[in-house]
């Protein structure tokens, strides 16, 4: 991350931009105008911090508004080419903010743990040999992966399904060991935010 702005700052500034996109997706209608106003309203944003240089100005700056077959198209097709435009803005914030997060606090951001997961599954693919050892652990990574990402597992399933994983493979108990110590961290520090 190459800028001079505090992360709080900057992530204040990624907020913004997220609370406006958000704002014309609400609507019932999404016009031209809007969508293409919050774009270059968000880039000036992002190359303002960055640099009109950097990749991340080029890549939101790619974000497109068009339909590769216009003749024909109708009202409708037009404005979910505009409502698909900004999701994909506010996709692309929140992967820079969970970029920016997790460089900065040297921890895993949420793109990070999906790639966890990710190597994971292969590892289980290629290392056990037992096919039902193989489909247990692959839905024990599977649960955990999903109740990770929703925030909807407690601390004793996840504590029963990694004694169970330290017990059955030391291999992939080495590996899911980080992402929860990244989880119980950032649970942590998502309570200090909420309390101050």
């Amino acid at each position: 991350m190459k800028t001079n702005i505090a992360i709080e700052k900057l992530i204040d500034i990624m907020e913004d931009m997220m609370r406006d996109v958000e704002q014309i997706l609400e609507s019932p209608t999404i016009e031209k105008k809007s969508a293409i106003k919050w774009k270059d309203k968000a880039r000036k944003k992002i190359s303002k911090v960055f640099g009109e240089a950097h990749p991340y100005v080029r890549e939101f700056g790619q974000i497109d508004f068009s339909t590769p077959f216009i003749d024909g198209s109708d009202k409708v097709m037009l404005e979910d080419t505009y409502r698909l435009g900004l999701e994909d803005g506010k996709s692309y914030l929140i992967a820079m903010m969970d970029e920016l997060e997790s460089e900065y606090y040297n921890v895993f951001g949420m793109m990070d743990i999906e790639m966890a997961f990710y190597e994971m599954g292969k590892y289980i693919m290629s290392s056990i040999k037992d096919d039902e050892l193989k489909d247990d652990m692959l839905e024990r990574l599977n649960f955990l992966s999903e109740g990770l990402v929703s925030g909807e597992i407690s601390g004793r399933e996840i504590t029963e399904q990694i004694k169970y994983i330290s017990k059955m493979d030391s291999g992939l108990f080495k590996r899911i060991v980080p992402v929860f110590a990244w989880y119980y961290v950032n649970a942590d520090d998502k309570t200090e935010r909420l309390i101050n």
